[in-house]
């Protein structure tokens, strides 16, 4: 099961390696929701939507266990495409504003989740106060916020 260390030990207890696999299985059941959500949309919302995949696939990656993820890429390959990913959405987002075009408050939102894509990607560095208060922000699931039109 999952909570393999660098070399295939497994480094969790059972009762953690059982919870951190049905973590993965959450991120899989989240990421074909937005993919039966995307299919179903248009404009905005379908980008919105594919943001979404692509974070629930990334936080699938980063959850799977060992004997079920023979590609293992690193840890940089993934902050580079949520930095990259972030960089895009604010871009499009301040443009968007600039250009006085009414702008989804989800869309800087979106750039705040993908950077936190980074942060949990980074191996080196954690902060417990920036850690909690991501999973206070993503696990509100912006349920106080409309999704794009």
């Amino acid at each position: 099961m999952g909570g393999t260390g660098p070399h295939g030990t497994n480094i969790l207890p059972e009762w953690l390696a059982i919870a951190w696999t049905i973590v993965f299985v959450v991120f899989v059941v989240i990421l074909v929701l937005h993919a039966r959500h995307l299919v179903a949309s248009r404009g905005q919302t379908r980008l919105w939507h594919a943001g979404h995949i692509l974070m629930a696939l990334g936080m699938a990656v980063m959850y799977a266990p060992a004997s079920i993820n023979p590609v293992s890429l690193p840890a940089g390959f993934w902050q580079l495409v949520f930095a990259t990913t972030a960089t895009m959405i604010l871009m499009w987002a301040l443009g968007r504003m600039l250009a006085r075009r009414p702008t989804n408050l989800l869309w800087p939102l979106m750039t705040v989740d993908m950077a936190a894509m980074v942060y949990m990607w980074d191996q080196t560095s954690f902060v417990a106060t920036i850690t909690w208060l991501l999973v206070a922000y993503l696990g509100s699931g912006h349920c106080w916020c409309r999704k794009p039109v």
